[in-house]
């Protein structure tokens, strides 16, 4: 007989909740299931919305890479334009160089012959006239001073 009362009591609990339990309870379950969905859908959202920054940034990170790449090809290109215009300047500037180098060493080379064969005249002449000196005799000198007028009076 317990166990029946106990029964009872059971079931009076279970109708008085479920009387007075049942729309609250039922408003917070479709509380939750909606609060539930809206987080869903908020979810999907902002999943949608880094999915399409994902793809901008791919799509920027695949250009950088190729910009990147092209970049590189120009700056090799670059240099050796660079290099290329360096070797040829400094071609032409030591032709140049050795051009200048000659005409200097040829124009040197030639004022340093004038001045030996004008050296080497002066010293055979000085030479040539101590010789004619040391070797002259009286009669030869007499001789000299009068050809010498004789040449004079020729030409007056």
């Amino acid at each position: 007989m317990v166990f029946f009362i106990s029964l009872i009591n059971f079931f009076i609990l279970v109708a008085l909740m479920v009387r007075y339990l049942r729309k609250p309870l039922s408003e917070f379950v479709q509380n939750r299931h909606k609060s539930i969905l809206d987080e869903l859908n908020k979810t999907k959202e902002e999943l949608s919305h880094a999915q399409e920054k994902y793809d901008k940034f791919s799509a920027k990170l695949m250009s950088l890479d190729s910009e990147i790449f092209s970049l590189k090809n120009y700056t090799a290109q670059d240099i050796e334009v660079t290099k290329k215009r360096i070797m040829d300047e400094a071609r032409r500037s030591a032709y140049q160089i050795i051009t200048d180098a000659r005409a200097g060493v040829d124009g040197l080379f030639m004022d340093l012959k004038s001045n030996m064969y004008r050296e080497l005249v002066s010293h055979v002449l000085l030479r040539t006239e101590g010789l004619i000196r040391e070797r002259l005799t009286s009669d030869d000198k007499l001789r000299i001073r009068e050809e010498f007028s004789k040449q004079v009076e020729i030409t007056q």
